[in-house]
């Protein structure tokens, strides 16, 4: 099962997605939303189908892989430079965020607090995981910040780190 929205790509406000699936999933998943509304906005319908068989999608996606991209790279260099040791993340194939696993001894809510006082902030592992499951983990997002801004965060973010671990 495949599911998208229009709302990343054209607007936040443009409730219009799709659905990849089997017929008889497809056919239960639209009496499901039939139940939620009566039917999605007609304008959004005519600028979404406008969109795809203009081409524009196509375009679209290509520029926006190439900024996701860089700003990715961004944010794994900025890492690679200035994390302690110890300190491990992902290497994302998509999706806009990188996964950062802390060391032994710090927590994510006492790193969220120290980097406040940095100026800078991020959303902990816990908001992602089951209750009671081990949380060393803290997510940081590459999405809509300039490639600057990134090595700044991750800049501040391993100097509260620092302060911790009282390098």
């Amino acid at each position: 099962i495949y599911l998208g929205s229009f709302s990343k790509v054209l607007s936040p406000g443009m409730r219009v997605g799709w659905i990849v699936a089997q017929e008889d999933f497809i056919a239960k998943a639209e009496l499901q939303k039939q139940s939620f509304d009566a039917c999605t906005p007609l304008l959004s319908q005519v600028i979404a189908h406008d969109y795809l068989a203009g081409g524009y999608m196509t375009g679209f996606v290509e520029k926006m892989r190439n900024i996701y991209r860089e700003k990715c790279n961004a944010m794994l260099e900025a890492l690679q430079e200035y994390m302690p040791e110890g300190v491990r993340w992902t290497k994302p194939k998509g999706g806009l965020f990188v996964w950062v696993t802390l060391p032994d001894g710090i927590t994510p809510e006492e790193l969220f607090m120290e980097s406040i006082n940095e100026k800078v902030a991020f959303v902990t592992g816990d908001a992602f995981l089951p209750e009671d499951y081990p949380n060393r983990f803290i997510r940081l997002t590459y999405g809509d910040l300039p490639v600057e801004r990134i090595r700044e965060g991750v800049r501040r973010i391993a100097k509260a780190l620092n302060k911790l671990l009282r390098v």
